[in-house]
Parts: C-alpha cells; structure tokens; sequence
C-alpha cells in the first residue's frame, strides 16, 4: 500500500520514491522553477553522524546547509585528486573485442565505459587531437587565399570562378555537418570520424590531380562535406569528456585549432609556393589529413556515453537512481510499507517501455544519446541527472540492500524488455525488409533535418544572424587583403600576403582566452547574485566593445586600402577588427548553448551551417563588389549589416527570459527528436 507521509528516518523497510518525478522544469512550461531548479543535494551519512540527522530538511533550517558546503568541498578536492592521476583504471577499460566504434581493435588508448573516468592527462590527450582534426576543413579554405591568382593561370579561368570553387568548399563545410552531428549521436563519434576524414583524403587527392575547373570545384565540395564533421561532432566529444563546469576552459582550448588557420595557412601556403606549385598546398593539407586520420585510428576511442547493451543499461539505471536522490532529497515523498507495493509500482515504471510499431524501433535504439527534452536546467547545468539518456525512474532509499534488491529488479525487467527490442527487430526486418530500407534512409537523410526546426525559436535565430554576418565579414576581410595587396601600389608576394594576416589572427588567439574568460566570470558573477543561470548574463559590456569597434575596424581597414595609403595603417584596423569578431563569435556560440539545454552539438551545428553559408554568399560577391564598389564602399556597405546583426543582440538581451518563459520550446524538442 502507498501513502502519502512527511519525510522521516528510513529503514531497511521502506524506499521513497520521489513523487515529483514528472514535474522537471521545461523551457516552455513557465511553471514554478522551485521544484526542481534550486533543490539542494543530500549530505550523505558520515561515521558517527546520528541517521536523524540526515533526514530531509528544508532549505534554510538548521545546519544541513553547512553540511553540504562542506560536502561540495570534499566532492570538490576528489575532483582534482581523480584529475591528478595519469595511469588508466582496469576496471574501467572496455576489453578490445568489445570496443565500440570502427576498428576498435587496434586502439592504444582503450576505451573507456564512460569516457569521463579518463584521467585528466589522456583526456588532454585526445582534445589535442580533436584539435588538430579541426583544422583540417578550415585550412582547405584558408590555405588557397594566397594562392588564387596562381589557380586562375594554372586553370586558365577568372577569379571570380576559382572564388566559387572557396565559396562551395566553406557552403559544404556548414552544411554537411548537420549529418555528420545526427549519424554521431546515434552511432558514435568514432565511427564518424575515421569514415569521414577517410573521404576526405580521398577527394583531396583527387582534386589536385585534375586538370579542370568544373572537376575541381566538384571535388572541393565533396572534400569540404566530408571534412567538416569535426566542426560539429568534436563538440559532442569535449561534451562526452568533460563535465559542465570543464566544459568552458577545454572548448577554448579546442577552438584554438580552427584559430591557428588563419595565421599559419597563408605562412605556408607562401613557403610552398616559392618552390613548388600551388598545387603542394593541397598536398599539404592531404598530408596533415592523413596524420590526422591515423592519430584517429589509433589513438581516440569510442566516446559516446552509455550508448546500449545490457551493462549499460544497468549502469544507466544506476546513475540516474543515485543522481535523483540527490536532486530530490528535499521534496515530498511517497512511503512503501512492504515489498509487494514496490513490484506494483515498479512495473508501472516500466510499462511503458514496450514498443508497438516499427516506428518506434529506431526510436529506442537512438534514445540512449538522446538529451531528455523534460529535464531541468538545473539538471542539465549541474550534471545531476546523466544528460545523455532519458530518466527511468526517480527511485530512492537510504537502505543499501533493499536499493540494491529495486535495482536488481528493474534491471531484470528492462534486460527483458531489450531482448524483446531484439528479437522484434529481427522479425521486422526479415519481413519488411524494403520498408527498413526506407526507414533507414529517413533516419540518417531526413531526421537530422528537423534540428533546422530551432530556427523558429528567436533567441537562436537573432543570435545566429548576428554571429553569421560577423564571421561572413571575417571571410570577406581575408579576401579583400588578398585582392588589393597583390595589386598596385602594393605588389605584394604571396609571402608578404601571408605575412599580413598575423595581427588579426594574434588578436583572435587573445580573445578567445581571455575573452572567453571574461564572459565566463560575467555569467557566474550574475549567477551567484541572482542564484540561477541566465544566459543573457553573456550579452553585456562585449556587445558595446562591438558596437564601437567594428565601425573603426572596418572603415579603416577600407579606406586605408581604397586610398591606396601605407600599407601598415589598415593592418592596425585588422588588429582591432580580429580582437572585436572573436569576442563577438565566441559570445554567441556559448549563449546558444546556454539557450537549448541538452542541445549543444545541434546549437553549432546550426550556427556552422549559417555562418559558412553567408561566409560562401560573401566570398562568391567579393571580386565583383571591389571592381564596381571598390574596397572602402564594399566594407562601408557591409559594416552597415554587421551593426543592424549586433543591435538586434539587444533585443535579445531584453527579451530573452520573455521567451523562455513564453515560448513552446518543449514542442521544438519533441519535433528535433
């Protein structure tokens, strides 16, 4: 029988299971945040503690508060003693024969259960690595600024058309990456990797060897679509890595990859042009992507979180029990007097897992990578529930053997239900064998397609804009100093031309870290006055350091060159125009992730098929804007967009809680799904 009852001391008879398992905070509900945004983790049952005192209090009475400081303390020093280690864990390691992913016999790192046990030195380890994969893509673009002039002699064509050929290169590489995200989600990132880059090597090679234009611009676009997936799917492994509050400083450190593009690229780029033909550019990026794709084979395994099996559903059961009692300690409770209540309600828990259709197959065989739409932010920020799957049940009890007996059951039970799954699929496909097909092709062509869905939703919208136009401008800036240091007065060499991206690529390094720093510091200053987390918190003093800095920036970096002045007065303005953009870019890219809970690897997804995709429309007008315009009225023109981008922040920034509070963000979650 169950009864309500007050919270009390529990025994070996009785388990609390928390009777608001369902009233988690959605974005869209408006509902009351109290219930699950600000609860407060338990203090465990330390030696000589009396078990009276660690019945549920509410917040603010007596000394629990202290308590937990104290425990978050301890929680804390564990933190960086487990990060200390450098040596693996056996107990940790998935055996070769089990490793999932392509290839997964010949690692040498071996994988994890959950990628977030690795000691702190291999976790380096492979964010260097995912580091180095993510330069790839943008040195494909990068590395043929210089070397333009000298592809429209070798092709016998015009710059407007070898323009192209760089401007479906960076459309493929935003595009294609919604795929590749999807496919990672539910397969693994391993898998995506090694497939990818591999293609990639594959169409690099094949266009330096062609003789045409047409041929060319086809194979960059093949090589841009297949080398852009680390662009997205590395985010989802610095997530798989790392906890929320590590997230912050290892991304920086990510993105410093993709920063180094820009200032090596042309450096090399001209070095190799002095002796051989712009053709080696291409073999040097062939060569790293190689490099790269071995590093891949041999040194980063499988990733994913609790993705299936019959262990990981137990382990999954697990965590999620252990998470929601601490993030439940504090709410009502619902009281079982003997055993028989709890089989009851267990099987009521787990009614609902049975599939009916076909449909639904793919739908449970993905919903282990799935982030629950239903969860908290609290949750989801704090990691107390795992983000990766969805809830099971809100099962507790401070009894240790009766909670192990509840486990064993339910785990039993969804062993079951798994093999059902199996054993389901097994007669569908064999007898509706084309109909898989379909449902196949939807899944991996289709379904990533609707994360497009977020558009609707203004925050990510207007953000998206604003952070496109900016780095459309960044595109757009590198191709001006191309065209008129290459022409009169300037005469430039390709090595000279290289020379002059290094002040605004320093500036792009500088603001990323401490810019990066300086936003994060905003939002936990914000954070802790108003004690929740407030995404528009990013958009302050950064968004009046743009407003002034763009138009100074980008009208002398114009002028300067469309006056035909010394050449090192518009190098200033690309100093204050890279520190501006990077600020800009790296302020948006986090109040997205801020903005869709649970959603961070479809957020950049998003914001990359945007912004190269404006990037690819600016590059494709670049040569005929400066032969009508000419460079100062071109970037006058643009700048005028890149202002309306940034004042329609503010709006964002006064209208951003409206939205969350009023918004059905929950319906576009489900849609996505």
């Amino acid at each position: 029988m169950v009864s309500t009852s007050t919270p009390r001391r529990p025994n070996a008879a009785t388990a609390e299971v928390d009777s608001q398992s369902n009233s988690s905070y959605s974005p869209s509900d408006g509902g009351d945040s109290t219930g699950s945004i600000f609860q407060v983790p338990p203090r465990p049952l330390l030696p000589g503690d009396d078990n009276s005192e660690n019945s549920p209090v509410p917040i603010g009475i007596g000394k629990d508060n202290d308590d937990d400081d104290e425990i978050d303390d301890i929680d804390e020093k564990q933190s960086k003693l487990k990060n200390k280690r450098t040596k693996l864990d056996p107990s940790h390691i998935v055996p070769a024969s089990e490793a999932r992913g392509l290839l997964g016999w010949c690692l040498i790192i071996p994988e994890y259960k959950d990628a977030r046990d690795y000691p702190l030195f291999y976790k380096r380890i492979l964010l260097v690595i995912i580091a180095f994969a993510s330069m790839i893509a943008p040195l494909g673009a990068n590395i043929l600024f210089p070397v333009i002039t000298h592809i429209v002699d070798d092709f016998n064509t015009t710059p407007t058309t070898v323009n192209i050929s760089v401007g479906i290169y960076l459309a493929a590489m935003g595009f294609f990456p919604i795929w590749w995200s999807g496919i990672s989600e539910r397969k693994g990132r391993r898998g995506v990797y090694i497939v990818s880059f591999a293609l990639s090597l594959v169409f690099t090679i094949a266009s330096i060897l062609v003789s045409s234009i047409g041929a060319f611009i086809a194979l960059r676009l093949l090589a841009g679509a297949s080398g852009a997936s680390v662009l997205s799917v590395g985010a989802g492994t610095i997530a798989d890595l790392f906890i929320p509050e590590e997230r912050g400083e290892n991304m920086g450190l990510y993105y410093l990859g993709p920063l180094l593009v820009p200032l090596l690229s042309p450096l090399i780029a001209a070095l190799l042009t002095l002796r051989f033909s712009w053709r080696s550019t291409l073999w040097f990026q062939a060569i790293l992507g190689g490099v790269s794709l071995m590093c891949l084979v041999l040194l980063l395994p499988e990733t994913l979180r609790l993705q299936s099996g019959n262990d990981m559903l137990t382990q999954r059961m697990r965590s999620s029990s252990h998470h929601s009692t601490r993030a439940s300690s504090r709410r009502a409770t619902v009281k079982y007097d003997n055993p028989q209540s709890i089989q009851t309600d267990l099987e009521r828990l787990t009614a609902n897992h049975r599939p009916n259709t076909s449909a639904e197959f793919s739908e449970i065989e993905s919903i282990s990578s799935e982030p629950n739409a239903d969860m908290s932010v609290y949750e989801v920020e704090n990691n107390y529930v795992d983000t990766s799957h969805p809830e099971l049940s809100h099962l507790r009890s401070h009894d240790q053997r009766t909670a192990e007996e509840l486990l064993r059951i339910e785990s039993h039970r969804l062993m079951n239900v798994s093999k059902e799954l199996h054993d389901a699929q097994e007669t569908e496909g064999s007898k509706f064998s084309i109909k898989k097909l379909g449902m196949t092709l939807y899944f991996y062509l289709i379904k990533p397609l609707k994360s497009l869905c977020f558009f609707k939703y203004p925050p990510v919208l207007i953000t998206i804009i604003c952070c496109s136009f900016v780095f459309a401008s960044l595109q757009y800036i590198n191709m001006i100093l191309v065209y008129c240091y290459s022409r009169p007065p300037y005469n430039f060499k390709t090595l000279y031309i290289g020379l002059v991206y290094i002040p605004n690529s320093l500036t792009y390094m500088i603001a990323s870290y401490f810019g990066g720093r300086w936003i994060d510091a905003r939002l936990i200053k914000k954070r802790e006055a108003t004690g929740q987390l407030i995404p528009e918190s990013r958009l302050s003093w950064n968004i009046v350091l743009a407003f002034i800095g763009f138009p100074i920036a980008m009208l002398s970096i114009g002028w300067c060159l469309h006056m035909k002045v010394h050449w090192v007065y518009a190098l200033i303005g690309t100093a204050i125009f890279g520190f501006c953009s990077m600020v800009m870019i790296g302020t948006t890219m986090t109040y997205l992730v801020d903005s869709l809970p649970g959603k961070g690897s479809t957020a950049v997804a998003l914001n990359n098929f945007a912004r190269t995709l404006l990037a690819a429309i600016a590059v494709f007008n670049v040569d005929p804007m400066l032969r009508t315009l000419g460079p100062g009225w071109s970037l006058t023109l643009y700048l005028f967009c890149v202002m309306i981008s940034i004042t329609a922040l503010i709006i964002v920034k006064k209208r951003g809680q409206y939205w969350r509070d009023n918004y059905n963000l929950k319906r576009l979650y489900q849609f996505s799904s």
